[in-house]
């Protein structure tokens, strides 16, 4: 309430008091703090139009709202100013959660194609892959993703259940038992990826 009070047009200060509203389960009055936080990100945009930072966190908070038309044009801004791994995984992540598989395998393989040593897009393509049933092409994703970052907890986590997927239980279990081993040590960058995204 502080920082809002000070500047009523601080974005990440309506977003920060949405959020304790939802740990509150005050959930009309944290949708209104989003509402005011777009409003916010939106103001900002038109000041600094070429702002990609702006426009990805804007299409983040729009994605948790469930205005996916309004975060895709964010993301698509975002890319059209800098294309990175990050923007297009979650470019990715949006399409799978409208269950658009082509177009999340599309972004993803983009932002391999960026870097390759991008861990989460590796991760987010296992999972479509593994939804859509592509058993053996998901576990190389899983695999490759481990392989950057072998600390990687929901990387071993798709892993395993691929592998019960494919009806490899010991294996599986072996991946379940170190993603336990590293609970607590994601490196996924919470900033980048909040909760409700997975």
């Amino acid at each position: 309430d502080k920082v809002i009070s000070i500047n009523p047009n601080d974005y990440s200060g309506w977003y920060n008091k949405g959020r304790a509203l939802q740990l509150l389960n005050k959930y009309d009055e944290a949708k209104e703090c989003f509402d005011k936080a777009i409003s916010c990100y939106t103001k900002a945009i038109s000041i600094n139009l070429d702002n990609k930072e702006l426009w990805e966190r804007k299409g983040d908070l729009t994605r948790e709202m469930g205005k996916t038309h309004e975060s895709l044009e964010c993301y698509n801004q975002a890319i059209k100013i800098k294309p990175t791994a990050i923007g297009l995984t979650k470019k990715g992540w949006l399409f799978f959660l409208t269950n658009n598989y082509p177009g999340a395998i599309l972004n993803f393989d983009k932002a391999i194609a960026l870097e390759p040593k991008y861990a989460d897009a590796w991760k987010r393509k296992a999972t479509v892959l593994r939804i859509m049933k592509k058993y053996p092409q998901a576990l190389e994703c899983a695999d490759e993703a481990i392989g950057v970052d072998p600390e990687f907890r929901e990387a071993w986590e798709e892993k395993g259940d691929i592998l019960q997927f494919m009806d490899r239980k010991d294996e599986a279990k072996e991946c379940f038992d170190k993603a336990k081993e590293l609970k607590g040590k994601s490196t996924i960058d919470l900033e980048v990826w909040s909760e409700w995204s997975f």
